[in-house]
């Protein structure tokens, strides 16, 4: 078709257009606003690409069923075909479409490209107001998006057409300055801030005429499209210019405020304090009620509530006011201008007081009651204060941000600007000019109030990957839930995960819709190894409709990290980074696979290592700091561990293990008795989960035998006893001490005996120990007295296990049988696996447990082949990575040991060595068999000819075994002969 070399130019800013390559207007989509939106949508929406069906339906055709509004859809992307050419939207599969971007030159993408690098290129393109009064009937949410856009492309280009005002001035190009000076005041007309800064620019350029002309230009239109003159603040201005004065231009130009003065003075009234007023309005009245008469009753107790409020400030005496210490966090409301009927004239000091009520709490931000700073200032400049003396106010009271803002009046409707400055720029956490807008009626002055908070706290701060914050604000319509989820983030960011479930919780409370919510919540959960992570993903992903494409994306990789299912996982995660590589959010997350995951797939933790220090820039700080930091103790490097412990905030996470690791590294005798101290004084959870870390933190044995002794301290509870008992066991079998494992597990057996028995059974299983017939027998009769249908005692510090105890069983049955050559009894065994009643949760576990003895049976009949294809068909992938640091057989230490054995059997000896070094893991359950897999790597390094890396290896197994039994020191005494002999030959060569 010749219609697919067409381009396509589409005007979107100021007058709307849309023509072909040949000049030709296309009236047939421009006469249908739905074809025409969807377009722009599809030309404007950011991030850019992609959209998902749902997401469009909705904003387009929300009164529709799902089957009838896909329909309209399906509908509409015809006609766009039709007219532009079958190619110009292309889709993935039938869930998503984009607009190919290379066939239509849009002007608003080409004003943000040019933004970047030729900021007057980029005012060339702005022709106007994006869709200046383009309109789509019921559409409402398309119209928010649109409003939403619309302000925000007007404020960038007014921000940058005052950087060019400013830039110039300082350059001496006294034309070129004003020329973007009053550019920047055309974009904003209304705005009577900007007007002041461009009199006083132009005054200070010497062009006084201008200056009053632009002034008279701006009081003509005041005065005929609001029959109101401009401010006190603003005539006393434009006097001081005709006279000739200096007046208060300022020595270098700034951006303008959006404050406007107000005209309406309010009554004289006294009442009690306005917070307690505007406090009884919101919970004792709804301005949201359909009903006319309740709504206008309602509206009517608002209003006399605000102006009695306001005139009691207006009577109160103007008192010293002492500085205060400033907080970047303590924000301060000042009146907002208003022009309009005087009859609302009492919402320029309500309306404040209502915003700083919102602000309060959100976020990192605490909202300072107007009550308390308002009487210091004088009656005459109540509201329309300049930047200079609302930033001298707001310090003097502590106030680190400070708002000011206008409402303008037309019919009933309220138009509100806000802005949040900084009062120090330079260190601010936040950029220093946020602006927010929304326009309702004055009956909805509440859910306009919210939403001007919304837009304010959400873009507060500078913090690398704070944009989901951003998004978070246009996904809810709870100024509350919001709340919740920047109180969250707030915890979720410092890593004290325990208070972001909490507050997460709250925000879905509020809002049950909040997807983001749902998956930060999840992402906390996963922290705090709670069963509730995999619901909070799920109800994510189930209320993700309302996210864009990229996000959604984000929320849907995650399923597969908190499921078990790594691969779909990474995949995923690297799919988007693959087009989004500033995406801090998917950083963060593939790195968490990688630790978790890899070692049970045969990797290295430390792929890991390089993700987390890129997500450390781009997101949250304290999760991939805390996985750097368990990465670098992994390598032994404990002097770098200590550097970066640092970044740790107190009472974080990781904060309490850092220090005990550290203390035990690098640290005195006097630390670690401190430090011991303030571990023994934590809860019996916590205590299992520091002991749990240390097992495959420290090196040292002895060092973290005297942690894991904490726990067999009385009082604590038999369970974690027993736990303390059973590490022990795993510390000692790490060393080869085999002997006193199996009294360390005598001793837990007295505590909890099913679970004493288990981890027997897991040792003597060892392929190391595959010789030593009299144990594995005694392991074996014992398991087989066990009557495990008896047990199922829950425990906290198990997390679940309880389950799985008859699977276990049999699992350990047919190891240990044939570890002796009973490979008939093994067979039997895993068929039971098989046969026993598993839930969905346990069938992919109970799967892999019967493969592994079928396994072990091949292997022992000298056939790796059949025994690598039952280690494949092992669903790893279902295994939750919380559950496999805390449940021993989850991890499937003795298939990934037999697997590298296999694998070196059949002479595949990089793949094998790869499975032996990774048992350097995020678990406490692999330290076992890390010093046979030390010499299993030296044979393969020795084999390939690499000398220097097989003596390290060796040289290890040796250092680990140096106290092993004395059946086991044969291997020893070889290991250093191997070392000695291997630097011996390195020396000849």
């Amino acid at each position: 078709m010749s219609e697919l070399s067409h381009r396509f130019d589409f005007r979107t800013l100021g007058a709307l257009d849309l023509r072909d390559s040949a000049g030709a207007r296309l009236s047939i989509i421009l006469a249908h606003p739905k074809r025409t939106a969807l377009l722009a949508y599809l030309a404007v929406a950011t991030p850019r690409g992609f959209h998902r069906r749902d997401t469009l339906v909705g904003l387009f055709w929300p009164e529709l069923d799902q089957e009838r509004a896909r329909a309209s859809l399906r509908k509409a992307v015809h006609h766009l075909r039709q007219a532009m050419g079958s190619d110009i939207i292309v889709g993935i599969g039938d869930e998503e479409i984009a607009l190919a971007h290379d066939r239509v030159d849009c002007d608003t993408v080409a004003f943000e490209a040019l933004l970047t690098h030729d900021v007057p290129a980029a005012l060339e393109q702005y022709g106007g107001p994006f869709l200046r009064g383009f309109f789509v009937p019921e559409a409402a949410e398309f119209e928010r998006w649109m409003e939403i856009e619309r302000a925000r492309l007007r404020d960038v280009a007014f921000e940058g057409a005052w950087r060019l005002a400013e830039e110039e001035a300082h350059a001496r190009n006294p034309f070129a300055a004003a020329h973007w000076a009053r550019r920047a005041a055309a974009l904003v007309p209304d705005d009577e801030g900007a007007l002041r800064r461009l009199v006083s620019l132009l005054h200070t350029l010497g062009d006084r005429a201008g200056a009053v002309s632009a002034y008279e230009e701006f009081a003509r239109r005041l005065k005929q499209d609001f029959d109101v003159e401009p401010s006190t603040e603003t005539r006393a201005l434009i006097r001081d210019v005709r006279r000739n004065c200096a007046g208060p231009a300022p020595a270098t130009i700034s951006s303008p405020t959006t404050t406007a003065p107000s005209q309406a003075a309010p009554p004289d009234a006294a009442t009690p304090n306005v917070g307690t007023s505007v406090a009884a309005a919101r919970v004792g009245t709804s301005v949201r009620d359909s009903r006319p008469t309740v709504r206008n009753a309602a509206f009517g107790v608002l209003a006399l509530m605000l102006l009695l409020a306001a005139g009691r400030q207006m009577q109160r005496p103007t008192p010293p006011l002492a500085a205060a210490a400033v907080s970047r966090t303590s924000v301060a409301v000042f009146p907002f201008s208003f022009r309009g009927s005087a009859s609302y004239g009492y919402l320029g000091d309500g309306l404040a007081s209502l915003l700083a009520t919102s602000l309060d709490g959100a976020g990192e931000l605490n909202g300072i009651d107007p009550a308390s700073f308002l009487a210091a200032v004088p009656p005459g400049n109540r509201t329309g204060l300049d930047p200079g003396d609302a930033s001298a106010l707001a310090s003097r009271v502590g106030a680190g941000v400070y708002v000011v803002g206008e409402i303008v009046e037309v019919g009933g409707r309220l138009r509100v600007s806000a802005a949040l400055h900084s009062v120090n720029p330079a260190t601010a956490a936040a950029p220093s000019v946020v602006r927010a807008s929304a326009e309702d009626t004055a009956t909805q002055l509440f859910a306009l109030v919210d939403r001007i908070a919304a837009q304010l706290v959400t873009v507060q701060t500078r913090e690398p990957g704070a944009r989901l914050t951003r998004i978070a604000a246009v996904t809810t319509r709870s100024l509350p839930a919001l709340k919740g989820y920047l109180e969250g983030e707030r915890f979720f960011r410092s890593g004290h995960y325990k208070e972001a479930v909490a507050a997460f919780q709250q925000a879905v409370d509020a809002d049950s819709t909040f997807a983001l919510a749902h998956y930060r919540l999840a992402s906390a959960y996963g922290w705090s190894s709670d069963t509730m992570a995999r619901p909070a993903a799920n109800a994510a992903v189930r209320h993700s409709q309302h996210l864009s494409p990229p996000d959604r994306l984000l929320v849907e990789a995650f399923l597969p990290y908190i499921n078990g299912s790594p691969n779909d996982a990474e995949r995923r995660y690297r799919e988007i980074l693959s087009t989004r590589p500033f995406e801090g959010e998917a950083w963060h997350p593939l790195g968490e696979v990688l630790f978790h995951y890899n070692p049970v797939r045969g990797r290295s933790i430390v792929e890991a290592k390089p993700i987390f220090e890129r997500a450390l820039g781009m997101g949250p700080k304290d999760s991939p700091l805390t996985h750097l930091l368990e990465i670098t103790a992994i390598e032994r490097k404990y002097v770098e561990f200590d550097s970066l412990l640092n970044g740790i905030e107190p009472g974080a996470h990781f904060d309490l293990v850092g220090r005990l690791i550290s203390a035990f590294t690098v640290g005195s005798a006097a630390d670690r008795t401190r430090v011991l101290g303030e571990v023994r004084a934590t809860s019996d959870l916590d205590l299992a989960n520091t002991a749990r870390h240390t097992l495959f933190l420290l090196e040292d044995r002895a060092s973290a035998d005297r942690i894991v002794r904490l726990l067999i301290e009385p009082p604590r509870p038999r369970e974690v006893q027993a736990l303390g008992h059973i590490l022990s066991a795993h510390l000692e079998m790490s060393a080869g001490r085999v002997k006193t494992a199996d009294a360390a597990l005598a001793a837990a057996e007295q505590l909890d005996p099913d679970r004493a028995l288990e981890h027997r059974g897991l040792l003597h299983a060892m392929l190391v120990l595959a010789g030593q017939t009299a144990s594995n027998d005694a392991a074996y009769r014992a398991i087989e007295r066990w009557n495990p249908a008896a047990s199922g005692t829950p425990s906290v510090v198990f997390m679940g296990d309880e389950h799985f105890h008859a699977h276990f069983s049999s699992y350990l049955l047919g190891l240990l049988a044939a570890s002796v050559g009973r490979y008939d009894d093994a067979q039997g065994f895993a068929l039971d696996i098989e046969r026993l009643p598993a839930t969905r949760d346990m069938r992919a576990m109970a799967s892999a447990l019967a493969h592994g003895v079928k396994a072990r049976i091949a292997w022992g009949h000298g056939r790796p082949d059949r025994a690598l294809d039952n280690l494949r068909q092992i669903e790893t992938e279902r295994t939750p990575a919380s559950v496999i640091s805390v449940i021993p057989f989850s991890g499937l230490p003795q298939e990934r040991f037999l697997r590298g054995e296999v694998l070196n059997a059949l002479g595949r000896f990089d793949e094998a060595h790869s499975w032996f070094s990774a048992f350097h893991e995020h678990s406490a359950w692999g330290r076992v068999h890390i010093a046979p897999a030390h010499f299993r790597s030296g044979e393969i390094d020795e084999r390939l000819g690499r000398l220097d890396e097989a003596a390290l290896h060796y040289a290890s197994f040796a250092e680990l075994w140096k106290d092993a039994d004395p059946e086991l020191r044969p291997l020893v005494a070889e290991a250093r002969a191997r070392v000695d002999r291997l630097r011996a030959e390195t020396r000849r060569r």
